[in-house]
C-alpha cells in the first residue's frame, strides 16, 4: 500500500456517502481523505479487525470476502469504481470488520478515517445531516439486500396482545442508562421522554405500526417465521423503515413510542441531541445486519458441509 497524490475534492465526488453535499462542503471534509494505492492481492483489511473507517474505490477492484464457521470462504461483492464499502464502521462506531477486502488488481481508493468522520457530525448543521441521513440510506439498502437473500418460510406470528399507553415503571430513570441515550443527558432524556409516548406491552405485542425504543422487556425479530434476532433495552424496533421484518414483545415490555413522520423529524435535526439520536438509530440497525448476516452465514456454512 503506497499513498498517492488526487485531488480529494473530486475524488469525494464519487462517493455515495457525499453525493448530497455541495463541493464547497466536500471541500471542508477533504483534508480528512487519505488517498491509498494498493497492489493487486494486497488487503485492504482482514475480518475481525477493528473498523476504523470507510473506503470509496477511485479506481480498481476490490473483492469483499466472508469467512463462514467451518472455514470456508464466500465473496460477498466486488467494487469497482464509484463504490463504498467498509461503511459498517462508520454506522456502528468502531466494531470489528464483517468480512475480508482484498484489491484484485492495481487500485486506488480513498479512506475515510472513522475519528474524523465523528468530528464532522459533532459539528450540528447541514453537512452532518446530510452525512447521516446518507449513511441510513446505504445502510437500509445493504439490510433490505441482505434480508432478500434469506429464503421466506412461513409466515409472521400474528399479533395477541395490544398496547396500553402509560407504565408502572421508572421510565425516565431507566432511559438515562441506556447506551443509545448516553450521550443525551438530562435536558436530552427529558426531550426524548416528551416527544414519545411511554407505551406497556405484553407478550406478543406487534411492534409494527411505529417506532419503538425499547426501555423495558425484550423483543423478538423475525422474517416470516424466522427469528432473526431478540432486542433488548436500549434497541429500537422500526418496521417501518424495513418492510421486511417484523417485532414482536418476546416478553412483558416497555418501550417508547414514536410515530414514523415524527422520528424521522427528529432524526433529520441540525442540533446536538438529534444528531446523537440519528447515529443511535443507525447503530441499532447495524446491529441488525450483523444478526441478520450471523443467520446467514450459519445457513451458507450447513449448505457447504
Amino acid at each position: 500500500m503506497t499513498q498517492s497524490a488526487v485531488d480529494p475534492v473530486a475524488a469525494l465526488a464519487l462517493s455515495a456517502l457525499h453525493a448530497d453535499l455541495s463541493d464547497a462542503e466536500r471541500a471542508a471534509l477533504a483534508g480528512q481523505i487519505i488517498v491509498r494505492d494498493y497492489a493487486g492481492g494486497s488487503p485492504v483489511f482482514d475480518q475481525n479487525d477493528p473498523g476504523d473507517g470507510a473506503y470509496v474505490v477511485v479506481d480498481g477492484r476490490v473483492r469483499i470476502a466472508k469467512r463462514l464457521p467451518g472455514g470456508k470462504t464466500i465473496t460477498v461483492a466486488d467494487h469497482t469504481k464509484g463504490a463504498l464499502f467498509g461503511e459498517l464502521a462508520l454506522a456502528g462506531r468502531g466494531g470489528l470488520r464483517t468480512a475480508n477486502a482484498v484489491a484484485m488488481e492495481q487500485t486506488q481508493l480513498l479512506f475515510l478515517p472513522l475519528d474524523a468522520f465523528q468530528a464532522s457530525l459533532r459539528q450540528p448543521g447541514p453537512v452532518a445531516v446530510k452525512l447521516l441521513a446518507k449513511l441510513e440510506t446505504l445502510i437500509n439498502a445493504r439490510l433490505s439486500a441482505t434480508l432478500a437473500g434469506i429464503p421466506q418460510s412461513g409466515a409472521r406470528p400474528s399479533a395477541t396482545a395490544t398496547l396500553q399507553v402509560g407504565a408502572d415503571f421508572p421510565v425516565r430513570d431507566f432511559l438515562a442508562k441506556l447506551p443509545c441515550c448516553a450521550d443525551l443527558g438530562k435536558a436530552g432524556g427529558d426531550w426524548l421522554l416528551a416527544e414519545g409516548e411511554v407505551i406497556s406491552a405484553s407478550k406478543g405485542t406487534s411492534f409494527d405500526d411505529a417506532v419503538y425504543l425499547l426501555i423495558r422487556g425484550a423483543a423478538r425479530a423475525t422474517q416470516g417465521d424466522q427469528q432473526l434476532e431478540i432486542r433488548g433495552p436500549g434497541r429500537f424496533c422500526a418496521a417501518p423503515n424495513l418492510a421486511d421484518l417484523g417485532f414482536t414483545a418476546s416478553e412483558d415490555s416497555t418501550a417508547l413510542r414514536f410515530e414514523l413522520e415524527r422520528f424521522t423529524a427528529l432524526i433529520r435535526g441540525d442540533e446536538a441531541p438529534n444528531l446523537s439520536l440519528a447515529q443511535a438509530f443507525i447503530a441499532d440497525k447495524v446491529q441488525t445486519l450483523a444478526a441478520v448476516n450471523a443467520y446467514r452465514a450459519r445457513v451458507a456454512a450447513l449448505a457447504v458441509l
